[in-house]
Order: structure tokens, then C-alpha cells, then sequence
């Protein structure tokens, strides 16, 4: 894919994960880790964590993925986003703010660890090699990880984004489409472009002037029943 120039009157809120960066075998390594206890891997798993990883959005929703992933592979009576899906109407409880918590830990523990190694389990995509080499202005990074993580990462790859927002910010603010709208509204700039590669993030936006790019080269894939119109061709918008 080719990437169009950055515009200097336009802001550019961006995820990170899917989107940035490739961080699935990390997310899938914590995971397993804090929802087990330990880091043997299991083949099936985790190919069903890879497939259905899209569905995660803020961290603690792994602990029903890796629930999910467990059911289907116990009972095989059902798919796995199914089961997603039904879990995660039970949103936020004690349960999976634990599992959030020691996920977080975990992380920390393994970057304290060996960082090398962890971040070479977060590589950039194309995209981000594009915004690591243009090093453009008015980049804001809006993402559910955690904000220590999500600076060790774009440190390390020197990526400059004038804020970091994590998952804290957002759910302060109930959305990324409303923390877009706080961002917009403190800018001296009136146009904004959001790429995320979660259809759910694209869907919180009103505002008519944030423009919505789905990164298609991300986790999650557009379904037929969603009414969100995917734009493939970065050019169109940028």
C-alpha cells in the first residue's frame, strides 16, 4: 500500500496496535501467561487467539477471548466470537479487572525483564515504518494498551506524536470518539483523520469533520452486517 504525504492542517489520531505496530504475539504471550499462569503454548489456541484477536478491545476483553478460546475448544458447540460476543456482555467485572491488572504486570515485568526481547514481539507495520521515517506534525496516538507501554514502544522506534492517550484517557471519556472530539475542540486545527483498524473505535465518531480510515492491514475485518463503510484507498482521504 502507498502511503499519501501528510497535510499540515489536519491532525492524525492514530491507534497503535494493528495499526502502528504487529503486536499480536505479545498480546498473545501476556495472555496466556496471566489468564494460565504459565507460558506453555498451545498450538490450537493459539491459532484460534490469532484469528479472533480483532474482537479484543480494551485489555481485559483477552480474558474472554482466552475464555472463549477455552469453551469452544472444551465443547466445540459453538464459535468462538459467538461465545465472545456473550461473554462480553457482562462488561467490566471484579473477575476481568483482575485478570487487567496482573495482564498489565505481567508486561511490565517482561519489559523489565528483557525489553529487547519485548519489543521485538511489538514490530512496526508498513505503516508505521511510514510514520517513523516522515515523522509528521499533529500526531496524536489514541490507544486502549497502557500508556507506559505504548511510549517504551514509539520511543524506541522514534515516533514523535505530540500526546499519547491510553486506555485510562478513554475510558475516562466513555470513547475514542469522544476524546477525538475533546482533542479536535483544543486545536487550532478544525480537521482530524482517525485510523484504527477496530470498526467498534471508527463507529464512536460524530463529528463530521474526523474523518474515519479503517486500517485494513489490522486485526479486526469488517462483516457484512456492519454498516460501516471501509475506505481501502488511503489516498481518497489523506
Amino acid at each position: 500500500m502507498i502511503f499519501p504525504p501528510f497535510k499540515s492542517d489536519t491532525i492524525y489520531a492514530l491507534d497503535l496496535d494493528g495499526v502502528l505496530i504487529d503486536s499480536i504475539e505479545e498480546c498473545y504471550q501476556i495472555s496466556i501467561l496471566t489468564y494460565h499462569g504459565h507460558e506453555d503454548v498451545n498450538k490450537k489456541e493459539k491459532e484460534l487467539f490469532f484469528e479472533y484477536r480483532g474482537l479484543v478491545q480494551p485489555a481485559f476483553e483477552f480474558y474472554y477471548l482466552m475464555s472463549s478460546i477455552k469453551s469452544f475448544l472444551k465443547e466445540n458447540n459453538d464459535n468462538v466470537e459467538d461465545i465472545f460476543n456473550n461473554l462480553r456482555q457482562y462488561g467490566r467485572t471484579e473477575k476481568v479487572d483482575h485478570f487487567e491488572r496482573t495482564f498489565f504486570m505481567n508486561r511490565r515485568n517482561f519489559q523489565k525483564k528483557d525489553f529487547e526481547s519485548w519489543i521485538a514481539l511489538n514490530p512496526l507495520t508498513d505503516f508505521g515504518k511510514y510514520v517513523q521515517n516522515k515523522n509528521p506534525d499533529n500526531v496524536f496516538i489514541v490507544t486502549t494498551k497502557n500508556v507506559y507501554s505504548a511510549k517504551a514502544i514509539i520511543k524506541y522506534y522514534n515516533i514523535y506524536p505530540d500526546m499519547v492517550y491510553g486506555n485510562n484517557t478513554i475510558m475516562e471519556h466513555g470513547s475514542k470518539g469522544l476524546l477525538l472530539n475533546t482533542i479536535l475542540l483544543q486545536s487550532k486545527l478544525n480537521k482530524m483523520i482517525f485510523i484504527d483498524d477496530a470498526i467498534e473505535h471508527l463507529d464512536t465518531v460524530e463529528n463530521d469533520n474526523i474523518k474515519c480510515i479503517h486500517a485494513t492491514w489490522g486485526y479486526s475485518k469488517i462483516h457484512d452486517n456492519l454498516s460501516y463503510q471501509s475506505i481501502n484507498n488511503l489516498k481518497e482521504l489523506l
